[in-house]
């Protein structure tokens, strides 16, 4: 992304203009996608290998300071050690809300997004997560960090309630806003969608990199 386009033409002592960034896609053919009304409890999909890397602790930590009369749902889409995640929402007083699915294939959580109500990522470092797009794309509420290169895409209160990286506190205020407010859900995730529609997307991504092979064989700057 745009930091690495700084500081590589430095480490590899070559020309700036020859970087270009090419944004991650997933396929446009997602965001045709029907979505489901959320159902009850309302899934909080998190998508991702459960580590603290990735803010499982916080997220499980803000999710037990909700109200209890809420109607929600923790759903753990990765690999990791599950048995000591299940141990950490036990000690959380939330086991019978969470659900570890270990490792799931693209298709299953394809299908998963556009029925859950929030994706969640409060990831301390990414580069720029397929499964944010893949959130994106399914039009499904954001809850996310602006780490890595995901600040291309993230616009808080836009298209997703951005939150700083470990605060629980900015988590569950997040979480809390999603859950009671259906209008604000629907218009993130309208935007998100539609912004993968535009830019996020495989056809463009594959344009853009046509475009660049093709200014570097007429300039026959490959190397």
């Amino acid at each position: 992304g745009p930091a690495e386009k700084q500081n590589l033409p430095q480490i590899l002592a070559a020309d700036p203009a020859r970087f270009h960034v090419i944004p991650n896609g997933v396929p446009k053919g997602l965001t045709d996608v029907a979505r489901s009304v959320p159902a009850s409890p309302m899934d909080i999909v998190f998508v991702g290998a459960l580590s603290d890397r990735k803010g499982v602790p916080e997220l499980i930590a803000a999710a037990a300071m909700l109200p209890p009369e809420l109607p929600w749902r923790l759903v753990f889409c990765g690999p990791g050690d599950l048995a000591e995640r299940k141990a950490r929402a036990a000690a959380a007083g939330i086991a019978e809300r969470c659900l570890f699915l270990g490792l799931q294939d693209n298709q299953a959580i394809q299908k998963r997004l556009p029925a859950s109500a929030i994706f969640c990522l409060p990831s301390h470092a990414e580069g720029f997560a397929i499964a944010l797009l893949e959130a994106m794309a399914a039009g499904t509420a954001i809850i996310a960090t602006e780490v890595g290169e995901q600040k291309q895409a993230l616009r808080h209160k836009d298209n997703a309630l951005v939150v700083p990286p470990g605060d629980v506190e900015a988590l569950r205020a997040a979480l809390l806003e999603l859950l009671t407010d259906a209008h604000l859900r629907d218009r993130l995730g309208a935007s998100a969608r539609a912004d993968v529609a535009k830019t996020f997307n495989t056809a463009t991504m594959l344009q853009s990199v046509a475009e660049v092979m093709r200014a570097a064989a007429s300039e026959r700057r490959f190397f």
